[in-house]
């Protein structure tokens, strides 16, 4: 069996599994199948899968079948809490010791092992080491039901499998479960999934739609146009027996079809960088959709965020309560307050209100604000940092304006602003301005409206005081965007002429961000400059030389060789593989013996050999956490070679 990532999205991926002729693409679908006497799992959809042998009582491991099937389903893990510790720890015992004979004769990666819920924590620990010393990478989950209605135990359960083990992972959820509830658990990390629960609804004239089901009787309209509906002329008739299959209604082929329906929205949106945006609008389903989320952003932050793309272009649309909790939003505060300072030159601080347009110079009002402040002494411009107010981010520097998800959220504005939306906004804005508070800045408001009263709480905050230049009108009035003028001109006249440079400032900004704070300052001086198109790539150039490249929809900052040379001795960032030279456009995980574990999906990283001498620059393409300790798959796309 070979793994190939294509995307990982937090806890879920896309991937393809490849064995000779056969390929299959998680997430998908299992159901159980019969040859003859045999019966199995069949994993995959339509003609193309792969199949798996029904494990035996979890009472002893398969220490004496005989395995006929793609997948090789050993062992059974004894772990019920309600069964006395010692008999489940005498269990483990002799499952670890029958394994080794057990999977002697089997390809590991065709191994599977399956678990099932359990309220120790410590058991389940147990079993997850068992399994991890084993590099088993295949665990089926059965037993699941009764979780639908323990939300906390349900992503316990998960989330400690998603910390124990590598992304390369596949998890095989044996018990049939609602369709609403797919997306959740497919966010959670499950990677396949049992149809019967459609089967099971079609027995009981349940008819199942995008967001629940309802008993057929009380159906007036059939809501959809799949081949099942569209082949009866009432609605009853779905009770018939489908022509094209004996043993299945049509309203069985129609349950089938959403189930097929729901796992196929999910590859697309993992696809896309849509999936926390699909979860979002799915909650709404079920309560346990909704309970389960919260609990995951609560509790599994950290390990979503490591798992989460740092550099997407998906729009965020950031609509409900649950959008502030989104990893990529949650990823970018935390950078922000770790790896921004406002630089020590500065003087005067200048907060702004947000804009809808992205970024936010290309907008009306920005425009102004830009204007203004252009038409000042440009000899002392290098004196101002502007900041941006927003919801739900907190605090945007201009240099910073790009960078994604900075130019790629909307919310809707009504004026009012929420009590969670003020108190991110002040937290975060408390945090970038306590750093530069001993450097003694004069901060200017120039905002309006609820604005101000996000400003006061800062200001109560940090014990200082503001600026205000648009208590009069809004903040793009002509009348304050001359107070804003004559404010500033005061504060520069005393202050010396000083070299603004802007595109440093923006460059080692954005390396900030990306490394680590201060790396900006080593990896860049101050002879470097922007030069590019609009809408095009910025290449970061020192005289006639390229030093990188900071693409414009994402705003991330691509290394050279000679960048990646710097930022290899610090160290961060880092990949080092078992090797000399790198071979081909692709570094893989068997290669691999060390990462940063700050390295994130998507992040730019150095690529060091054995002897820690930079052999290229890529682009991560999974954490640097599975880096490590996957055992197959492609880890960075490689850039550029020394």
């Amino acid at each position: 069996m070979k793994f190939q990532l294509t995307v990982s999205s937090g806890f879920a991926k896309l991937a393809k599994i490849k064995d000779k002729d056969k390929q299959i693409e998680i997430p998908t679908t299992m159901t159980v199948n019969k040859s003859g006497e045999r019966i199995f799992w069949q994993i995959g959809e339509e003609d193309n899968y792969f199949t798996m042998n029904i494990p035996q009582s979890s009472i002893k491991p398969n220490s004496s079948e005989k395995f006929v099937d793609d997948y090789a389903n050993v062992a059974n893990i004894f772990m019920h809490k309600t069964v006395d510790k010692s008999i489940i720890d005498r269990h483990l015992s002799a499952t670890k010791e029958a394994l080794p004979k057990i999977i002697e004769s089997l390809n590991i990666e065709k191994v599977a092992i399956t678990i099932q819920p359990t309220d120790s924590n410590e058991t389940l620990k147990q079993v997850l080491q068992i399994i991890s010393d084993f590099e088993i990478r295949n665990i089926a989950i059965t037993n699941f039901l009764p979780l639908l209605n323990r939300p906390r135990q349900a992503t316990t359960f998960l989330g400690t499998i998603k910390e124990q083990l590598p992304i390369d992972t596949i998890l095989y959820l044996l018990s049939p479960i609602p369709h609403t509830f797919i997306p959740i658990f497919a966010y959670a990390g499950i990677d396949v999934f049992n149809t019967d629960f459609a089967k099971i609804a079609a027995k009981q004239s349940f008819y199942l739609t995008d967001f629940s089901g309802k008993q057929l009787d009380r159906i007036k309209e059939l809501p959809c146009f799949c081949e099942a509906c569209t082949s009866v002329d009432k609605i009853t008739n779905l009770l018939k027996k489908d022509p094209q299959n004996s043993n299945s209604t049509f309203l069985e082929k129609h349950n089938k079809m959403m189930l097929a329906k729901k796992i196929r929205e999910i590859r697309n949106a993992i696809r896309n960088q849509e999936l926390r945006s699909y979860i979002e609008q799915m909650v709404h389903s079920n309560v346990f959709s909704g309970t389960a989320l919260r609990l995951l952003d609560k509790y599994y932050s950290d390990l979503f965020i490591s798992r989460t793309a740092t550099w997407q272009t998906a729009p965020i649309n950031h609509i409900t309560t649950y959008s502030f909790y989104r990893p990529a939003i949650q990823g970018f505060q935390r950078r922000m307050l770790d790896r921004y300072k406002i630089p020590d030159k500065k003087k005067i601080v200048v907060i702004f209100p947000c804009s809808a347009r992205k970024p936010y110079s290309q907008s009306k009002s920005h425009k102004k604000f830009l204007n203004t402040l252009d038409s000042l002494d440009k000899r002392k411009g290098g004196y101002i940092q502007e900041l941006i107010l927003t919801s739900p981010l907190g605090v945007i520097p201009r240099e910073l304006e790009t960078v994604y998800p900075a130019a790629h959220y909307d919310i809707p504005v009504t004026g009012d602003w929420s009590f969670e939306e003020k108190e991110i906004a002040v937290y975060q804005l408390t945090g970038v301005l306590e750093k530069a508070k001993k450097l003694k800045m004069t901060v200017i408001a120039h905002v309006s409206d609820e604005y101000i009263e996000l400003c006061e709480e800062t200001e109560k905050n940090l014990k200082m005081k503001f600026k205000y230049t648009s208590l009069k009108s809004k903040a793009t009035s002509q009348i304050s965007l001359s107070d804003l003028s004559k404010e500033l001109s005061k504060l520069l006249e005393k202050l010396p002429p000083i070299t603004n440079y802007s595109d440093v400032d923006k460059i080692r900004t954005i390396a900030d961000y990306q490394f680590g704070l201060g790396i900006g300052e080593g990896l860049f001086n101050e002879k470097c400059r922007l030069r590019g198109k609009p809408r095009q790539p910025l290449l970061v150039m020192r005289e006639r030389k390229q030093l990188g490249v900071i693409h414009q929809e994402t705003g991330q900052l691509t290394l050279s060789i000679e960048t990646g040379n710097v930022l290899a001795k610090k160290p961060k960032y880092h990949v080092i593989f078992e090797g000399k030279e790198l071979q081909g456009s692709t570094l893989f995980a068997v290669g691999v013996v060390d990462a940063d574990l700050d390295i994130r999906p998507s992040d730019a990283v150095v690529v060091l050999n054995v002897d820690k001498e930079l052999v290229g620059v890529g682009q991560a393409l999974v954490s640097g956490f599975d880096m490590k300790h996957m055992r197959s798959g492609p880890v960075v796309k490689i850039k550029q070679k020394v």
